[in-house]
């Protein structure tokens, strides 16, 4: 086993312990060595491996331990926190992509190290209270269309984030720290907010030998649907579109986005999307009450915050509501888009602090 990317990072600060911290995702499988000190985090080394070339996950840990054995023994981890794109249930996780699992009960009996094995979304949700939320880097505030930016001042975090699916969880304050709680509220049903969302959900129902839940049209694979759909109500594939057409499914979602500027259809619909995507945004808004803030991740967002802006259109849909003393919760609701989608390392090093301490 070899790693693809190996990197120290130079840091003079002294640690109150150091964490090992995994990402594991379909591709790439990320190992970090964190140094922790009054709950800051700071990489010391980090390894990347590739997630199909991976047999036995034993394999990349021994070499992680090997690298920091022969550069820095004294740092070795005394806690891990290793977050999969899969389900974790007690302890253990298959990954949705590959042919191999993660086992923490293996890792402590193998390695001595006390390890949590937990979904990547529940990562990243531990993630959320390390942002800074002045950092423009990190955080793009959305302003409510009166204009106001309301203050972050409650006990409840909620988090969103469309990508290969569509991940939701929640924070609560605890004393003076937070406790993440994964759902699967991604695959709640879809409802539909207007004639051409029903009939979209129609379409895509067709699919399926049940009512389809909410990730099929607001996960990556949603832009692939609303293409589909659009197709077969005569949409006419000519120029970008025909180029669309002829690409694979998995590649469909980044080519509509990036031909908003050019075609006229794909900036519908990604308008639609991001449409749905609010919608999706105002029920969690209202099931969680997140008056400490609303927190919009994943790539699809950051990747496409210009359209999400453009004209209030995600802030309009999102405050839209039936009843006006529901509006004027919305309202209340502090709402931001996550730029920096990288951080389920820093998630997981913070979800091993609280879940192992």
């Amino acid at each position: 086993m070899i790693a693809s990317e190996k990197k120290w990072f130079a840091n003079d600060q002294s640690f109150t312990r150091t964490i090992l911290a995994g990402d594991i995702g379909g591709t790439h499988t990320n190992l970090a060595l964190f140094g922790e000190r009054d709950r800051n985090f700071s990489m010391l080394f980090k390894c990347v491996f590739s997630t199909q070339k991976i047999a036995d996950f034993r394999d990349p840990l021994s070499e992680f331990f090997d690298e920091i054995q022969a550069e820095a023994p004294t740092l070795r981890p005394s806690i891990s926190c290793i977050s999969v794109a899969g389900p974790a249930h007690v302890n253990y996780c298959k990954l949705t992509n590959a042919d191999w699992a993660v086992d923490g009960h293996e890792i402590t009996e193998h390695f001595g190290l006390q390890t949590q094995v937990i979904n990547d979304f529940l990562a990243l949700s531990y993630a959320i209270p390390l942002l800074d939320l002045a950092n423009e880097e990190q955080i793009f505030r959305l302003r409510h269309t009166d204009g106001s930016l309301p203050t972050a001042d409650g006990q409840v975090m909620a988090v969103i984030g469309a990508g290969t699916g569509l991940g939701t969880g929640f924070l609560v304050r605890h004393g003076d720290d937070y406790l993440a709680y994964p759902t699967e509220g991604g695959h709640s049903d879809f409802a539909a907010h207007d004639d051409e969302t029903a009939r979209l959900r129609s379409f895509v129902a067709r699919q399926y030998p049940f009512s389809p839940g909410t990730e099929p049209l607001i996960a990556g694979r949603g832009i692939v649907n609303i293409f589909h759909y659009r197709k077969s109500q005569g949409m006419k594939l000519d120029g970008i579109l025909s180029e669309i057409d002829r690409l694979p499914d998995s590649e469909k979602p980044a080519r509509i986005s990036e031909a908003v500027q050019e075609s006229d259809e794909c900036h519908e619909m990604m308008r639609l999307y991001i449409s749905m995507y609010a919608r999706y945004a105002a029920r969690a808004a209202l099931m969680y009450l997140p008056t400490g803030g609303l927190f919009v991740a994943g790539g699809i967002a950051a990747k496409n915050l210009a359209l999400i802006t453009e004209d209030d259109h995600f802030m309009r849909v999102f405050e839209s509501s039936y009843k006006d003393n529901i509006h004027e919760v919305l309202m209340r609701i502090p709402v931001y888009i996550v730029l920096d989608y990288s951080i389920s390392l820093y998630g997981a090093a913070n979800a091993a602090r609280v879940l192992l301490t």
